[in-house]
């Protein structure tokens, strides 16, 4: 699943920021959300 946020402002974040600072961060801040959902499979053997 991909997730997708717009916000009402840029976070200024290193490129080292875990999944939860930056959930924290967005906090108060996410205007809108999508999420792309995907089923994936290996092509048939030949």
């Amino acid at each position: 699943m991909f997730e997708f946020y717009a916000l009402d402002t840029k976070l200024d974040l290193p490129a080292k920021t875990t999944r939860e600072e930056l959930l924290k961060a967005m906090d108060g801040h996410v205007i809108g959300k999508a999420a792309y959902y995907g089923r994936f499979h290996a092509p048939p053997a030949q």
